[in-house]
């Protein structure tokens, strides 16, 4: 603290990425309130944008040393022979060691042309697969989405909670309620953390029913970065950033609107700046509650997508504006200059 005071006590003006940001800083330093100001996170909206949608490109997302065939038949029987939850994690640790998380599956461009191909809605995760991302919520809303709808859902990103995930949707899709009990019971064990529950996230025999089958319509594809992201993100139908733990600003939620695709958001610290900045205009909220987050979550993106083409394209569109006109490297420039011309 010592070290940040006089850090920050030397500069003129202090530019924290969200309000929520700029509240904790004068929360520990409250005597630099009046240099303190909240600008929001950018996005390159040249890069991101809605006519970057090239699957052409994606088709070579192949090979190398990310995650293959052979992980997904480990990963299967150490859920059928494993007894508890101990061993289970440790089977999943294994797993996770045996190819490089920081690069995308092996047949990840064969899967995404797949998926692509098809006309029924895609939904689009984006970030890291740790249990703080909400993830598992997500996958607990989606079984909902995905009855009322038919929706698909593709997850993008690494990190230690990918194999629970996958479990997790394995599980849920066939109706193996033991283990969606194990690991819903002991989360955050299976990315290395102490034993606890899943947060946000409520086993019922409604969501099992609403699950069945599901696992035939979610990809997991590992991590993508920008120049593919730029190329994937418009062929989505919406965006879901469910994070449950508090973000500084909510730059995916950015990106996915400048590529025209909006994102719902956890209601929530910088999210909820992100959600308003990107949403303005739309005839619903992009923000939502975090009081039962995977019911609320299901009912926004089906009624999202029950919508006509036409009202989501005019929704497209007002995202796609807002992330220029807000988020754009050239207004964030201006904004910068005001600042530290002293407007």
């Amino acid at each position: 603290m010592r070290l940040t005071r006089e850090g920050l006590e030397g500069a003129r003006s202090i530019l924290a990425l969200s309000t929520h940001s700029a509240g904790t800083i004068v929360e520990d330093f409250p005597d630099m309130e009046g240099k303190t100001f909240a600008l929001p996170g950018g996005v390159d909206t040249g890069l991101f944008r809605p006519d970057a949608l090239d699957p052409e490109a994606l088709k070579n997302l192949k090979g190398g040393p990310g995650r293959g065939p052979e992980a997904a038949e480990a990963l299967e029987s150490a859920l059928e022979r494993s007894t508890d939850a101990g061993e289970l994690a440790g089977a999943m640790r294994a797993v996770s060691a045996s190819y490089d998380a920081r690069a995308h599956d092996r047949d990840a461009g064969e899967r995404l042309t797949g998926l692509l191909a098809d006309d029924a809605p895609l939904v689009v995760y984006v970030g890291k697969l740790i249990h703080s991302k909400g993830v598992h919520s997500l996958l607990s809303a989606f079984a909902h989405v995905h009855r009322e709808t038919g929706a698909r859902l593709l997850i993008v990103g690494f990190g230690t909670f990918r194999e629970a995930l996958e479990a997790l949707t394995r599980s849920l899709g066939t109706g193996d309620e033991s283990t969606v009990r194990l690991l819903a019971e002991n989360g955050p064990l299976f990315e290395g953390r102490e034993t606890e529950p899943m947060e946000h996230f409520t086993l019922s025999d409604a969501l099992l029913r609403d699950a069945a089958g599901m696992e035939e319509t979610i990809e997991f594809v590992g991590p993508l970065y920008h120049a593919e992201l730029a190329k994937l993100l418009p062929a989505a139908d919406a965006g879901v950033v469910p994070s449950i733990f508090p973000e500084t600003f909510g730059l995916v939620a950015a990106e996915f609107a400048a590529a025209g695709v909006p994102p719902f958001v956890a209601d929530h610290s910088g999210l909820r700046e992100a959600g308003g900045i990107v949403g303005r205009g739309l005839p619903f909220d992009l923000r939502v509650g975090m009081d039962a987050f995977e019911e609320n979550l299901a009912s926004a993106l089906a009624d999202y997508l029950s919508l006509s083409e036409k009202e989501r394209q005019r929704c497209r569109d007002i995202v796609r504006r807002n992330s220029v006109e807000r988020l754009s490297w050239e207004t964030l420039a201006n904004d910068v200059a005001r600042i530290a011309a002293g407007g």
